[in-house]
């Protein structure tokens, strides 16, 4: 016997319900923003910035970059600054910023910058150098994604010769930014006056979108990682080492 109930309910709700999940599901999944392609100008900064990273971690001098780079907010790398002077310096470069981003910590996508320097000094300015700055404070962070910024006051360099005749302590470096150079010239001739780091937006929305601002993409909200900057995020883990 076959019993037929009076009352069928609509499945309806349920369908509408089921739909419903799915849908909240699909948002909360975290689905990770396409990989972006990086113009192949700027896809050469990250290389050499890598590059940079590599040797500058092996020179002995620069011991104190694996103490400090765990405890980094930020590095900005600027692989290949020139300039020339004998009195008065100055030179120029292009580089990368990236910063922590995430519960675990780790380097995020890569925006571009321009380091424009003018010194003073009695001995001959370098012709050709690797510059890696730690940004050790949120503060200093912020103002960099957002502003043209100089750091002429704020760096404390403790690589070369001076990091290893005066033992300089490191819990004093662990504010502002700290540099690490292999510039010879830099670290006993000239006197730095003024390192003005300038924001390239445009950079950043050739490699991003459109849409795409400095801070937005420097924090890790809706970019990821390109693949050209893999070599780096992988130098950076083993500086830390």
């Amino acid at each position: 016997m076959i019993i037929i109930p009076r009352r069928i309910r609509s499945p309806l709700p349920l369908l509408l319900a089921v739909l419903l999940l799915a849908a909240c599901s699909a948002k909360n999944s975290g689905t990770p923003p396409p990989e972006p392609e990086i113009p192949p100008h700027l896809a050469d900064v990250l290389e050499q910035s890598a590059l940079a990273v590599e040797r500058l971690a092996a020179k002995p001098e620069n011991a104190a970059l694996a103490e400090l780079l765990p405890n980094a907010r930020a590095v900005m790398v600027f692989p290949e600054v020139t300039g020339a002077g004998i009195v008065f310096q100055g030179g120029s470069g292009r580089g990368v910023l990236t910063a922590r981003v995430g519960v675990d910590g780790g380097f995020g996508p890569p925006v571009f910058y321009k380091l424009t320097w003018l010194g003073a000094g009695v001995q001959a300015g370098f012709s050709k150098t690797s510059l890696l700055y730690l940004v050790m404070d949120d503060d200093t962070l912020d103002g960099l994604v957002e502003n043209s910024m100089d750091l002429g006051a704020d760096v404390r360099q403790v690589s070369g010769e001076e990091m290893a005749r005066d033992q300089v302590a490191l819990s004093e470096a662990l504010g502002g930014v700290v540099l690490f150079t292999d510039a010879t010239g830099y670290e006993l001739g000239a006197q730095v006056k003024t390192q003005l780091i300038t924001a390239s937006r445009s950079g950043v929305r050739q490699s991003y979108g459109d849409n795409a601002t400095m801070r937005g993409v420097a924090l890790g909200h809706g970019a990821a990682v390109p693949g050209s900057a893999r070599p780096l995020m992988r130098a950076l883990r083993a500086a830390s080492e």
